[in-house]
């Protein structure tokens, strides 16, 4: 029973942390950031074609 108590507390603590961390990620910038880098890595791509169409 007391290890079943222990276990119950740390869960409860583990729980209790996840959800802070959940709360506190910031959606919207990340997001502003995944678009930020898709467009980077777009125009790399983009540049990356052009020197290889050059090239041939």
């Amino acid at each position: 029973m007391f290890d079943l108590k222990r276990r119950k507390v740390e869960v409860d603590e583990r729980v209790e942390k996840a959800r802070l961390r959940l709360e506190n990620v910031d959606v919207f910038a990340l997001r502003a950031e995944l678009e930020a880098a898709l467009a980077e890595q777009a125009d790399v791509d983009s540049k990356l074609a052009e020197l290889q169409g050059s090239s041939s």
